[in-house]
């Protein structure tokens, strides 16, 4: 089992990058050409993220368009329509701004921007390739950006991050708001749901159709779980308690939780944050016997424990198919709700004097460990291979504890949206 799942890892992770940039999702879609004309076929919906700047579609075979070439595209579900704007770049990160340097503008730039809400004044976005959003406010053929600036200000000797929200002055003067939404306005943020948010309420307050053309929504699975875990412990170190160096029986246990998976939202359920609460345990004896002195011979060195867990793992999933498989990797930290070590210490001269002692006057109730996963969902069906390595019970500097965990878990979605 030690070799074979690193490399049922490394062959999943080859699978998981070639379908990544290889996969497409033909559905029933439209583009409009340049001459407006409107022509039906298969779209290749990426469920972009980032606003793309091409796209696929066929009709019988299959064509690339890029923002010079069409005027607009869509699917049931979204419309995407070119328009020539100007853009606010701001910065992403902190260490990436000059202080006191204002964000750049580009001017004159044809893109696809996404319908969100209609209204009297329609809502699109534009997510640049920092994952930055830009909003835009469409009347007929005049086209606004929301305005949001972010900088670094250096003044008297402090540094701090200034903002200008006028997007929210001029939703105010656009949409002419009651006073129940202009004060929503007034703490709004720029960000998708807070934008989507005001446009509902004030189709709302209109009277307008309040339909939402794209539903931000998060999708998520509750799941119960239930498996078995196998669990290798080891010591080593250079104390008297690490030095025998002793072997351990493998040992497998029944293992059982909840599972809440939540799909991070416009990537075809591709990207997910998997949360685990996992009960576990172990209980492994040492084989053979172990002289540590003349007349003293260890033997029968158990360590017994077992936990409730949480695992929070980043996990990619192949998007097609009834059979779809999943890479992970992260995090375990574990509470121990028992733990309990000893060994039997025989002394060959005095036989009165031999007993069953504790290995560990004291131990860490605390586990944490890498978490590697691999596994399929199918239907309601999610069956998993797990494998961690946890730094064990030794709170001691110089005794590592480790203990190697290999996990199959079969869940069953109770709940699933």
């Amino acid at each position: 089992m030690k070799r074979i799942l690193p490399l049922l890892l490394a062959l999943l992770s080859f699978f998981t990058i070639q379908q990544t940039f290889a996969q497409s999702n033909f559905v029933p879609g439209y583009i409009i050409k340049l001459n407006g004309d409107t022509v039906k076929g298969q779209l290749d919906d990426r469920n972009w993220n980032m606003n793309p700047t091409k796209i696929t579609f066929k009709t019988d075979a299959e064509q690339q368009y890029t923002v010079n070439e069409i005027t607009g595209f869509g699917t049931v579900d979204e419309t995407y329509k070119r328009f020539t704007v100007s853009m606010i770049l701001n910065k992403r990160n902190i260490s990436d701004h000059i202080p006191n340097e204002a964000p750049r503008v580009v001017t004159d730039t044809s893109v696809f921007l996404r319908l969100l809400v209609k209204s009297d004044y329609d809502l699109y976005i534009f997510n640049d390739k920092s994952d930055l959003p830009h909003f835009y406010i469409v009347q007929n053929v005049n086209i606004h950006e929301l305005t949001y600036k972010k900088q670094l200000i250096e003044r008297g000797g402090s540094t701090y991050i200034g903002e200008d929200n006028s997007f929210r002055n001029q939703l105010i003067g656009a949409l002419q708001p009651d006073k129940s939404l202009e004060k929503k306005i007034n703490s709004a943020r720029y960000e998708i749901a807070d934008m989507i948010r005001i446009f509902q309420k004030n189709n709302e307050s209109k009277g307008f159709e309040n339909k939402q053309l794209v539903k931000e929504k998060l999708s998520f699975d509750f799941d119960i779980i239930a498996g078995a875990s196998y669990a290798s412990p080891s010591l080593s170190g250079t104390s008297a308690i690490a030095k025998p160096n002793y072997k351990f029986d493998g040992t497998i246990q029944p293992s059982f939780g909840l599972g809440f998976t939540a799909y991070l939202p416009r990537n075809r359920k591709q990207f997910s944050l998997d949360n685990q609460l996992i009960y576990s345990a172990y209980s492994s004896t040492s084989t053979g016997t172990y002289p540590t002195s003349t007349y003293e011979i260890n033997s029968d060195v158990k360590l017994k424990a077992s936990y409730i867990k949480l695992l929070n793992i980043f996990r990619y999933e192949y998007p097609k198919g009834k059979v779809r498989p999943f890479i992970g990797i992260g995090i375990s930290n574990g509470l121990a709700i028992d733990i309990q070590t000893s060994y039997y210490r025989q002394n060959t001269l005095f036989e009165k004097n031999s007993a069953t002692v504790p290995l560990f006057e004291e131990t860490r109730n605390y586990e944490q460990s890498l978490v590697f996963l691999l596994g399929v969902n199918y239907n309601k069906f999610k069956f998993e291979i797990r494998n961690d390595q946890s730094n064990g019970i030794s709170p001691y500097e110089t005794t590592a504890s480790k203990i190697k965990y290999y996990q199959f878990s079969i869940r069953y979605s109770l709940i699933r949206k």
